[in-house]
């Protein structure tokens, strides 16, 4: 929200476009939006095709604009791929205290039929999905150009957010405009889980949350603590 609120670019929302199209190019059937057949197998496909295919797919809600965002979390577990289908790409990975992470993507009532996040229904498999997502995104940090993907620090954002935004803005070669300091005033629709926070200015009631519930989420917190993420 705060990079969708720059002049320069349009929000498009969460788009599950590229990942159909990669598991398309990857002649995966399953009925799993994502799997890993399809990551497997995006290392031995026309990546670039892909890409093209998924810029042609948006162009019809961003009235023209030549840049925008794609917030689909999935997308978390195919910066590679999106890196080499997309060469003007940039990513930006959010990354939140993992117990923290637990706590609110549990409290989340997600889709029955979302099997992509069917690991939200229970607190052990959620615990175990945050803490490989904080494995993966180190490997990311260590292997792929800073050029081209960032880690933002949820704790980070909301204690020192103005120079936390000018570094992302400059991450993405924009200006600094004021307006996403004040993304709460941004007036695009937002359909996503978000919704309510979005139009609250940044607040930091919700760092260590998890403290207050912890005996109640004490069975991830153990899977964390093995996986020294606690």
């Amino acid at each position: 929200r705060i990079i969708s609120s720059h002049s320069g670019i349009v929000s498009a929302g969460e788009r599950p476009e590229f990942g159909a199209f990669l598991k398309r190019a990857v002649g995966n059937d399953s009925a799993d939006m994502l799997d890993a057949r399809t990551i497997k197998g995006a290392a031995g496909t026309d990546l670039l095709a892909v890409g093209q295919n998924y810029i042609e797919s948006v162009q019809g809600i961003l009235n023209g604009a030549q840049r925008f965002t794609d917030k689909m979390p999935i997308n978390a577990l195919l910066v590679p791929a999106i890196l080499a289908a997309l060469p003007n790409a940039r990513v930006i990975c959010l990354r939140r205290q993992p117990a923290d992470s637990v706590l609110s993507i549990y409290r989340q009532l997600f889709a029955l039929s979302a099997l992509h996040y069917r690991c939200a229904h229970s607190l052990e498999d959620l615990a175990d999905y945050v803490a490989r997502f904080h494995g993966l995104v180190e490997t990311y940090t260590g292997a792929l150009p800073s050029s081209r993907f960032t880690l933002v620090d949820y704790e980070t954002l909301v204690e020192e957010p103005e120079a936390e935004t000018r570094r992302l803005l400059e991450f993405c070669g924009l200006d600094f405009e004021q307006a996403c300091l004040d993304f709460q005033e941004n007036s695009a629709p937002v359909a996503t889980a978000s919704v309510a926070q979005v139009r609250q200015p940044m607040y930091r009631s919700s760092v260590d949350r998890w403290k207050r519930y912890q005996p109640q989420l004490e069975p991830a917190l153990e899977i964390l603590r093995k996986a020294g993420r606690l």
